[in-house]
C-alpha cells in the first residue's frame, strides 16, 4: 500500500475540534439571537456537498486509471488524482437490487429498497425467501439520514425501479428521471438537468446531496461517438452487427459467439463507460465554474460489475465473481483527502456510507449502527485497510477467494487463477474448511440480525411471486430460458409436444398455455408465504386476443385438494392484454400456500400466466384498483425492459 502525502490524523483532528468549535459558536449565536457576521458560510463548510454517482455495471478493470490498457476514463482518473483512488474496493452484491441496498445502508444483509414492479401492476414483485425481510431496527438509509441533518436530498438517475413511493425513493426531496431507450443514451440530458439544477434551483444557504445513477455501462449499447474511438479497427457493419446480435440473444451465455464479436463487445461496453466518462468531465468543470469544487465531497463507484463472456455469461447476478464484485471507488475532497492517494488494500462498498458521516460531521443516534467503516482511518494509515473482503456468499484475501453458492463451497488460487476458472475445494478439503469456518464466524453476526428482523405474519401491502413457486406436476411442463423481453414473439414461435411451457428465467419467469397441443393439465402453485388471509389473483396476458371474462378462460381453482375446484370470481383489466384473474380468499398457516387451478380455454387459444398476487385482507383494506398506467409509468417500463430488468 502507498503512503498518502499531506493529511495526517493530527491535521484531521484539529479540523474537527474547529469544526466543534464553530458548531458551538453558532449555538451561542441562536442562544443570544444575534447572528454572528460571517458565522454561516463558516458552518456550511464543515458540512460539504456530496455528489454520490453509481455506475451501473462499472467494473474496475475497465477502468483506465486501475491499470485497463484502453482509454476508458480519462476524466475520472484526473478526478481520482486529486484525491483518493481505492484499487481493491468490492461489492456486496452483484446485481443492482442487492447492490444499492446494502451500500446505502452499510449493511451485508437488506432488503430491497427499489420495491420492484410497483408501478405496473401496484404490488411488489416478492420471492419467497424475501417477502419475510424488513429494515433491522438499527439500519439506517443514506437519503434520509442527509435530509434529516438539513440536505438538500436530490436523486438524478435513468434507474425505472428507483420510485418515489419505495423505500428508497420517499427519502429524496426531488426525483429527477429520465426515460432509458435502446437508441440513446441519457449522460448529457441527466447531466444537463444536475447542472441546471445546480445554477439555478439549489438553495445556496444548505448544503446539497445528489444521489446520480447511470446506467451505463449496462446495457444496452446505444449507438455513439466512443463506440468507434475505442473499435477503431473494427468496420461500422462489424460493430452494427454485433450490436444487433447482443439485443436479439436467446440467452445470456457467451455460447455461438466468436473471439471476435466478443471482443468488440468489450468495445462497445467500453464505449458506454468513456461515453459516462466524458459527462463526468462535463458535470466536474461545472462545479469548478461554479466555485463549489472545494466545498465538495464527489464520489464515484458502481454497484456491481458486469460478466463479458466470463463464467459463461454476458450479464450480471449469480456468484461473487471479482468480475461482478470488484468495482471502483474514487473519492475526492480536497479539505480532507490529499492528491494522487492510492490504496492498495482491501475496502468494500458498505464503507461509503460511514466516510460520507464522518467527512460530513454527522453523528448517529447510539440506536443505530454501520457495517462498514470510514476510510479517513485508511487515508491517513493504509496499514489499517481490511485484510479480507466479505459478502453474504463469500470471503476474499489477497490470495485466496472461499464462495459458499447453493450449498456448493468454491476455493480459488488467486495467485495462479486469477480469473477463477478452477475450483480447487475438493482437492484441498482441510484448507477449504478453515476458510469457511472464518466465513462462517465473519459473517452469522450480520446474518443473524437480518434473520431476526424477520416477520412471518401478512405485510401490509400487495405482493406477487413468480420466479420462486414450486408448480407441478413436472411431467405436464416443458422447461425452456428464453431472456427475449417480447412474450408475443416467444408465445408466437412456441412448439413442443406439452400444454405447459415455462420459461424458468430468474426475471422474466412466464408460464405459457399451449392448449392447442392438447388439454391443459391441472397445475399446482405452492411456495413458502407469511401467515394471513389474503385474496389471490393471477396475472395473465393474452397476446393475440382480449377474453371478455373468466369464463372465456375456463379457469377454476381449489385451495384444499380435498374440496371441488370452483370457478374464478373475477377479473380486473390492468392495460391491453392483461388482467387479473381473481380466485377468491386463501388462509395461510404454517408459512404454506398452495393453489392447484384447472383451465378449459373455449377458444384454445395461447395465453400467458405472469405471476400469483397475494392482496393482504387486513380490516380496512381493500384490494386496490387497477387503473391503466400512466404516460411517466409506461416510459419507466419502457426503460426496465431496455435494461433487462422485465
Amino acid at each position: 500500500m502507498i503512503k498518502p502525502p499531506g493529511t495526517n490524523m493530527k491535521n484531521r483532528f484539529l479540523l474537527i475540534v474547529l469544526a466543534d468549535l464553530l458548531a458551538f459558536l453558532l449555538l451561542l449565536g441562536l442562544i443570544w439571537d444575534t447572528p454572528v457576521p460571517g458565522l454561516g458560510s463558516l458552518f456550511n463548510s464543515r458540512r460539504p456537498n456530496v455528489i454520490f454517482i453509481v455506475l451501473d455495471a462499472a467494473r474496475a478493470d475497465h477502468f483506465s486509471g486501475y491499470g485497463y490498457a484502453k482509454e476508458t476514463t480519462p476524466e475520472i482518473d484526473r478526478i481520482g488524482s486529486a484525491g483518493a483512488v481505492f484499487l481493491n474496493n468490492f461489492s456486496q452484491g452483484t446485481h443492482t437490487l442487492a447492490s444499492i441496498p446494502r451500500i446505502l445502508t452499510s449493511r451485508y444483509f437488506s432488503i430491497n429498497l427499489f420495491q420492484h414492479d410497483l408501478m405496473r401492476w401496484g404490488s411488489r414483485w416478492e420471492l419467497p425467501g424475501t417477502i419475510f425481510n424488513r429494515l433491522d431496527a438499527q439500519q439506517v438509509i443514506l437519503p434520509k439520514v442527509m435530509a434529516d441533518n438539513g440536505y438538500q436530498v436530490v436523486a438524478f438517475h435513468n434507474h425505472g425501479c428507483c420510485l418515489p413511493k419505495t423505500e428508497l425513493g420517499k427519502n429524496f426531496d426531488k426525483d429527477y428521471y429520465c426515460f432509458v431507450s435502446p437508441t440513446s443514451p441519457k449522460d448529457e440530458r441527466l447531466i444537463s438537468q444536475m447542472m441546471d439544477w445546480l445554477e439555478n434551483t439549489r438553495d445556496s444557504d444548505k448544503p446539497f446531496f445528489i444521489y446520480y445513477h447511470i446506467m451505463s455501462p449496462h446495457e444496452p449499447y446505444p449507438e455513439k461517438p466512443e463506440d468507434y474511438q475505442i473499435l477503431k479497427g473494427d468496420s461500422r457493419a462489424d460493430i452494427d452487427a454485433v450490436r444487433k446480435k447482443f439485443h436479439q440473444r436467446q440467452k445470456d451465455t457467451p455460447e455461438g459467439w466468436s473471439e471476435k464479436e466478443l471482443r468488440i463487445l468489450n468495445g462497445l461496453y467500453d464505449g458506454n463507460l468513456r461515453h459516462s466518462d466524458r459527462w463526468i468531465g462535463i458535470l466536474d468543470r461545472k462545479l469548478d465554474e461554479l466555485g463549489l469544487s472545494e466545498d465538495t465531497l464527489m464520489i464515484v463507484t458502481a454497484d456491481h460489475g458486469e460478466r463479458l463472456g466470463e463464467h459463461g455469461s454476458l450479464g450480471h447476478a449469480g456468484p461473487p465473481w471479482d468480475s461482478l464484485t470488484h468495482i471502483p471507488l474514487i473519492m475526492r475532497y480536497p479539505p480532507l483527502i490529499p492528491p494522487k492517494t492510492r490504496i492498495s488494500g482491501f475496502t468494500e462498498s458498505v464503507d461509503i456510507v460511514p466516510t460520507i458521516f464522518e467527512i460530513c460531521n454527522i453523528h448517529l443516534p447510539s440506536n443505530k449502527s454501520l457495517d462498514g467503516m470510514s476510510l479517513l482511518s485508511i487515508i491517513d494509515d493504509p496499514e489499517r485497510a481490511r485484510q479480507v473482503a466479505l459478502t453474504d456468499t463469500s470471503l476474499r484475501t489477497e490470495k485466496h477467494k472461499y464462495v459458499a453458492w447453493r450449498n456448493v463451497e468454491f476455493l480459488y488460487d488467486l495467485e495462479n487463477d486469477p480469473h477463477e476458472e478452477n475450483n480447487i475445494a475438493a482437492r484441498n478439503p482441510e484448507f477449504t474448511m478453515k476458510i469457511g469456518e472464518a466465513y462462517q464466524k465473519a459473517i452469522a453476526p450480520y446474518r443473524n440480525r437480518y434473520k431476526r428482523a424477520q416477520v412471518h405474519s401478512a405485510p401490509d401491502f400487495p405482493f406477487y411471486y413468480s420466479s420462486g413457486l414450486d408448480v407441478g406436476p413436472k411431467e405436464s411442463i416443458e422447461t425452456i430460458e428464453d431472456i427475449r423481453k417480447d412474450t408475443r414473439e416467444i408465445a408466437r414461435n412456441l412448439s413442443g409436444e406439452k400444454a405447459w411451457v415455462l420459461n424458468d428465467h430468474a426475471v422474466r419467469w412466464k408460464l405459457f398455455c399451449l392448449p392447442d397441443n392438447g388439454p391443459p393439465s391441472p397445475l399446482t402453485f405452492s411456495a413458502k408465504a407469511p401467515n394471513g388471509e389474503y385474496v389471490i389473483s393471477l396475472l395473465v396476458e393474452t397476446p393475440f386476443s382480449s377474453p371478455s371474462s373468466p369464463s372465456e378462460f375456463g379457469l377454476q381453482y381449489r385451495f384444499d385438494p380435498e374440496t371441488p375446484f370452483l370457478p374464478a370470481s373475477g377479473m380486473k383489466n390492468v392495460c391491453k392484454n392483461y388482467d387479473y384473474i381473481e380466485l377468491g380468499k386463501v388462509k395461510v398457516t404454517n408459512l404454506r400456500f398452495a393453489v392447484e387451478v384447472k383451465l378449459e380455454p373455449r377458444d384454445g387459444s395461447r395465453f400467458i400466466i405472469h405471476h400469483v398476487k397475494f392482496t393482504p385482507s387486513v380490516t380496512g383494506q381493500e384490494t386496490p384498483e387497477q387503473t391503466p398506467p400512466g404516460e411517466e409509468v409506461l416510459k419507466r417500463q419502457a426503460s426496465l425492459k431496455a435494461l433487462g430488468y422485465l
